[in-house]
């Protein structure tokens, strides 16, 4: 590869792990085409890119205070998978290497910061923005049942006194 190649995806890597907000590094130990494409359109619904990279010019994409810090992750054949979604991108990409066992999450960039695996696997179960929404409405409405019984029920009772004197006369 000569010197303008390697410049140019040395900037196509830059802006990679500067544009998004996650960028996971996936390795890859013997993979087929017929899987790597498939594998692609999977993420590629989920609005995931997923690209193999050349280590050695991605750490100079990174720079030398993060290349320092992710250097272990560099090693053996090396796909990203990138997007502005950590959530969704950590939860579709632990789901598809559960599935896939020639693929293995390695680490990766979650807004700007390195992370590790396992903290990718932590990020994939937590619960999603929408989901948490549901969880809190859930709340609102189980604590205003509990306003509402609570002001209904000397009504109530009130009721059943006078239904139970009307009962016996």
């Amino acid at each position: 590869m000569d010197k303008t190649n390697k410049q140019a995806l040395i900037r196509r890597y830059s802006e990679l792990f500067d544009k998004h907000k996650a960028v996971f590094f996936v390795r890859n130990s013997g993979l087929s085409v017929s899987d790597s494409r498939s594998i692609r359109l999977q993420l590629k619904v989920s609005g995931v890119r997923f690209l193999f990279i050349k280590n050695s010019l991605a750490k100079i994409a990174l720079g030398s205070e993060k290349a320092l810090e992710a250097n272990k992750y560099f090693a053996g054949p090396l796909a990203v998978a990138y997007s502005n979604n950590p959530l969704s991108l950590s939860r579709l990409l632990v789901k598809i290497c559960k599935i896939n066992d020639k693929l293995n999450i390695t680490g990766g960039i979650d807004t700007g910061k390195i992370i590790s695996k396992d903290e990718i696997t932590i990020l994939s179960t937590m619960p999603t923005q929408e989901e948490i929404r549901v969880i809190i409405v859930s709340l609102f409405n189980a604590a205003a049942l509990k306003v509402v019984t609570i002001f209904n029920e000397p009504a109530i009772r009130i009721a059943r006194v006078c239904q139970s004197y009307a009962t016996k006369k």
